[in-house]
């Protein structure tokens, strides 16, 4: 098992303070690919319209902070409601 959030809050890091304690590496790790693709090489979306820049970094900003463990159950709960099904878990 690796490090995580909790790791992060309980040693006082300074991810942990620049991140207000929550989301700590996803919102590192949103950050990360922000300064990656903003770099001339890596810019992906340089030939893409202002709009569909924004909607490129919200929805990836969006999915990594969903990837937060300590939120797992409130999306599940969220879509369930959305769905109006139980989500349930698929045979192997």
């Amino acid at each position: 098992m690796g490090i995580g959030n909790d790791f992060y809050v309980k040693i006082d890091h300074e991810l942990s303070q620049m991140y207000c304690e929550r989301s700590v590496l996803e919102k590192y790790h949103a950050s990360q690919l922000m300064r990656l693709i903003s770099k001339p090489d890596n810019n992906i979306l340089e030939t893409q319209t202002a709009e569909n820049v924004q909607l490129f970094r919200r929805l990836a900003i969006s999915s990594i902070l969903a990837t937060d463990m300590s939120k797992h159950a409130e999306i599940v709960r969220k879509l369930e409601e959305n769905n109006s099904l139980p989500l349930k878990k698929q045979d192997k």
